[in-house]
């Protein structure tokens, strides 16, 4: 990597997927005995989770209530046809007695 006369320095695009750095994240340069690091403003991180949140808020409306949306995908005010209130109670009966013994 090369450093421009205004100092800048580009991170690589792998670098930046892999430790999620995105652009207007704040990094700072912390100097070790090993020479400097870069690391992510811990606030940094916080404010992307809160554009992240706030970018998806609302995003999945479909229109629906949510009693549609539950009898839609689970079938909910409808009669399961394969139920049978007899036969369910008879196995409940075998389960009770089963744990008797």
């Amino acid at each position: 990597m090369r450093i421009t006369s205004e100092g800048q320095v580009t991170i690589p695009i792998e670098i930046r997927h892999k430790y999620g750095i995105t652009p207007e994240m704040e990094v700072e340069f912390v100097e070790t005995d090993a020479g400097p690091l870069l690391r992510i403003n811990a606030k940094s991180r916080e404010e992307r989770a809160r554009r992240l949140i706030a970018r998806l808020s609302g995003s999945a409306t479909s229109g629906f209530t949510t009693d549609e949306i539950m009898r839609f995908t689970r079938g909910w005010g409808e009669p399961d046809p394969g139920f049978d209130e007899a036969d369910d109670a008879t196995r409940v009966r075998g389960a009770e007695d089963a744990r008797d013994q």
